[in-house]
């Protein structure tokens, strides 16, 4: 096993809560062991909903799709995606907080936490698929 399996172990039974475990920390820990750069340290904190609404406003985001997307290249060949790469979808949101969320590609599926722990979807759901490897910034 690897740290990203480990970080993947851990998280399975862990439930999803806004400014603790939500699809931006539990992508950005995923980027973070996969490159080492922790991107949102420094820009703010959030408790829920509201919250991280006004910071995302305050930091000029509409969606996680902006977040990723001047941040990371997009992958131009799905075949080469790498566990970790960060996608983004508008079609497994669990309500209607956002436009669309973040997950995981991890071992050829897409992960992000859900209130009983990891939530599993198939790559169709993907829309814009992120090479954190890659970097704009």
């Amino acid at each position: 096993m690897n740290i990203l399996d480990d970080f993947v172990e851990r998280k399975l039974q862990e439930p999803f809560k806004w400014g603790t475990n939500d699809c931006i920390l539990f992508a950005n820990e995923a980027v973070e062991i996969a490159t080492g750069i922790n991107h949102v340290k420094g820009i703010g904190k959030w408790h829920d909903v509201d919250s991280v609404k006004k910071l995302m406003v305050k930091l000029k985001y509409k969606s996680m799709f902006d977040i990723f997307d001047v941040r990371f290249r997009q992958h131009t060949n799905l075949n080469k995606l790498q566990d970790g790469d960060v996608v983004t979808s508008t079609i497994a949101r669990v309500d209607d907080s956002f436009k669309d969320i973040s997950l995981v590609y991890y071992k050829n599926k897409l992960l992000a936490p859900s209130k009983e722990g990891l939530k599993t979807f198939s790559l169709d759901v993907g829309e814009h698929f992120f090479n954190v490897r890659s970097l704009r910034i």
